[in-house]
């Protein structure tokens, strides 16, 4: 019996970085929330920002949100992983290393996302694509004074691609280093990742894994589908995504999702 539904957003429900999202999506959401299934939108994204997609609603679901360095239940924020303001200096002076001068980084709290460089590529997408709330560092080389939970980086074609293999050798034992779409590579708390932290809320619901569900696109929504007793990926997922899910629906823009979303529904 599926009690629990959780969804990737970006790349999965919607283009990523943007709010074109049917509206659809709410109604289905809706009625199965009326069905009694609990609901968690699982992103990379902010918290606000994942709302936003859901404005009638979005209030009734859980969120997995910054890749699960936080999460809200019952309209409450539960927990964050804070990453050291030493080990995010650390990290800020190897990025300015890097030679791509398209590279850019953002600092990310619960409620905040920090730029290095104001008017940059990345902060107008994530200040009016994402819709986050952007704002610059005083100093790039420094910790903004707040509770940093995230740092994703920026390429406007090939995150991964761009990073050098010294970099990625460096920092990928030290923090937790997932790709979340052709331009982001995020850097959580090691143990952090939206499995682990959907395993939480499971646990405050009394919900096992067999009865979750799971959708995704991309290499930071493997643990979570592995945490599902069912996991679909969409048909642009990457192909190590694809292997690992129990079935392939149609691409996000063919709403492979709504689809399935549809057709739970109608089992029950």
């Amino acid at each position: 019996m599926v009690k629990l539904i959780a969804t990737d957003v970006d790349g999965t429900l919607l283009k990523d970085g943007t709010f074109e999202i049917n509206p659809e999506y709410e109604q289905v959401f809706g009625q199965l929330l009326d069905k009694g299934v609990r609901i968690v939108i699982a992103s990379g994204r902010q918290y606000k920002s994942s709302m936003k997609l859901f404005p009638n609603i979005g209030h009734k679901f859980d969120y997995v949100a910054d890749g699960g360095a936080t999460y809200r239940y019952n309209g409450k924020v539960e927990a964050y992983q804070r990453i050291p303001e030493d080990v995010v200096e650390e990290l800020l002076a190897d990025f300015a290393k890097l030679e791509d001068p398209e590279l850019d980084i953002s600092l990310n709290s619960s409620d905040k996302c920090y730029v290095p460089v104001e008017g940059s590529p990345m902060h107008l997408w994530l200040r009016d694509s994402y819709r986050f709330d952007v704002t610059g560092m005083e100093n790039k080389d420094k910790c903004p004074q707040d509770t940093i939970i995230k740092m994703a980086i920026y390429h406007p074609t090939n995150c991964e691609g761009a990073l050098t293999k010294e970099f990625v050798d460096k920092w990928s034992p030290r923090l937790h280093m997932a790709c979340a779409g052709n331009q982001w590579v995020d850097f959580v708390m090691p143990g952090i990742n939206k499995g682990e932290t959907l395993s939480r809320i499971e646990e405050l619901s009394g919900i096992e894994s067999q009865d979750t569900i799971a959708f995704g696109d991309n290499l930071n929504d493997l643990e979570m589908g592995a945490r599902a007793g069912k996991f679909y990926c969409v048909g642009n997922a990457r192909d190590e995504v694809k292997a690992k899910a129990d079935e392939i629906l149609e691409p996000y823009w063919e709403f492979g999702v709504l689809n399935k979303l549809k057709q739970i529904l109608a089992e029950m």
